[in-house]
């Protein structure tokens, strides 16, 4: 699955571009919609009638058009606005709770939603003649990129078992998960952040704990705040530590 030629599909994306392609290929046009971090509902069968999203600041509307086209190169056009505004906030916002772990199926989301959260699918399971279950992960990323299989960390790798406890392993300590949940909370208690985006280290995997004369120094996290107000901006950065540019 192509990734696109803009830095658009990354995790939740990916996994709206599965949705809404698996529909677009049987032509059930209807059942493709999404809800904007906003709540807007953004619905594909209205994009087809000649209408476009207008958006201005945290505000959205349909625009009729008097000149459009229903092809594959319009849907795109359609994923890249929901691209733009959708993310794995309001994703998990639309999602339905599996009550029970063992009654997942393949295509189910784990997803976390949030600035930044993160979104991954099930796309193979696999159960032996004593019921033991274990299933498949894949995502994109941040920045976009190739959707792929996960590796976990049981023996039998990239397999998950179906008992790996109440949050699923993680590469990342959990006391750096902890600081970076933290610095981000700072930077969207301000009201100035539209959008907050982990990259680097952290978000390639390739961080570095512990500094030595080979693995180079301790990795710190590298965040890319999107907002409106410069000058706020730059305010903020001046007390706290941050760069910031137009």
């Amino acid at each position: 699955m192509d990734t696109g030629t803009r830095d658009l599909q990354q995790c939740a994306d990916a996994l709206m571009r599965l949705r809404a392609e698996y529909f677009y290929s049987r032509q059930l046009f209807g059942k493709i919609h999404f809800n904007f971090a906003n709540n807007f509902r953004a619905d594909y069968s209205k994009w087809r009638q000649g209408y476009r999203i207008k958006v201005k600041g945290n505000k959205c509307q349909w625009a009729k058009i008097s000149v459009h086209k229903n092809n594959y190169k319009d849907f795109r056009k359609y994923l890249n606005i929901v691209f733009s505004y959708a993310n794995t906030y309001s994703l998990s916002k639309e999602m339905k709770s599996v009550k029970k772990l063992k009654d997942i199926k393949v295509g189910d989301i784990f997803i976390q939603g949030g600035f930044p959260g993160h979104a991954v699918i099930v796309v193979d399971m696999a159960k032996n003649s004593s019921g033991n279950i274990v299933f498949l992960l894949a995502q994109s990323y941040m920045p976009a990129q190739d959707f792929h299989v996960l590796k976990s960390f049981f023996p039998v790798s990239p397999w998950y078992h179906i008992n790996f406890g109440e949050k699923l392993p993680s590469t990342v300590p959990r006391e750096k998960i902890a600081e970076l949940e933290t610095v981000v909370e700072l930077v969207v208690e301000t009201g100035l952040a539209e959008l907050v985006i982990l990259f680097g280290s952290y978000a390639r995997g390739d961080f570095k704990l512990v500094q030595g004369r080979r693995s180079g120094k301790v990795s710190d996290f590298d965040l890319l705040v999107i907002t409106a107000d410069l000058n706020a901006a730059k305010e903020f950065s001046q007390e706290n530590s941050f760069n910031v540019s137009s």
